[in-house]
């Protein structure tokens, strides 16, 4: 290969982790947005929100500092030093999606598949994306992986 080849290739490489990280940053906008306008749509003429349901909790967003097998463990009060976002809650049923840094692909058994072909993890990688989140279920106060979710080493 030679040098030019090579140089496209990382800036390829580049652009392409450039763009994944972009599109991570906007599904999360879309989700933040989508859930104000689920509020906003819930409420009746008065302003109100309707008996049954308190609309506030399903913007909510909460973090978590590792897991205990398949629990999320160590809430935490903002996303620094977060491993675990959890998003869309709705009662004790929730969204949940990797957002710490690179750490190694056992650390996710039972809680997430990785997308990457064996031979690709960790050689070289700098980031972690959650490709598709994960459910997790709320039970004696502990959120709980129902479903895995998906993840990606860039």
């Amino acid at each position: 290969m030679n040098t030019i080849e090579q140089n496209f290739n990382g800036r390829s490489e580049a652009g392409i982790e450039e763009l994944l990280r972009q599109k991570k940053i906007l599904e999360e906008q879309l989700r933040e947005l989508d859930s104000k306008i689920n509020i906003l749509q819930s409420k009746d003429l008065n302003g109100s929100f309707t008996k049954d349901e308190n609309k506030l909790e399903s913007s909510e967003v909460k973090f978590f500092s590792g897991k205990s097998n398949k629990t999320l463990q160590g809430e935490l009060s903002n996303g620094s030093g977060a491993k675990f976002k959890i998003f869309n809650i709705n009662g004790n049923r929730a969204e949940f999606e990797y957002c710490g840094s690179i750490i190694n692909e056992n650390w996710f058994d039972g809680i997430a598949d990785i997308t990457n072909g064996a031979s690709e993890i960790l050689n070289n990688k700098l980031n972690i994306i959650t490709t598709k989140p994960g459910i997790v279920i709320k039970e004696d106060g502990n959120w709980r992986v129902e479903k895995r979710g998906e993840i990606k080493f860039l």
